[in-house]
């Protein structure tokens, strides 16, 4: 259960893969879409869509350590 080649991801791996993604998006953020012609509105939006994504990552690293 959960072995190498199972094809199932540890924890662990699931939580290093959130905070690449994590700083994957702040890297956007800060590099591009900041310096961009982007409405304050539209950032905002490019946030919450990251930060839903690191939600559901959350419950799911709950899910398996749980």
């Amino acid at each position: 259960m959960g072995g190498p080649n199972s094809g199932r991801k540890s924890v662990k791996g699931q939580a290093i893969n959130v905070l690449l993604g994590v700083q994957i998006v702040l890297n956007k953020l800060l590099y591009e879409d900041f310096d961009s012609s982007m409405t304050r509105d539209e950032l905002k939006e490019e946030v919450k869509e990251a930060w839903n994504k690191t939600k559901v990552a959350q419950e799911e690293l709950e899910r398996l350590n749980g």
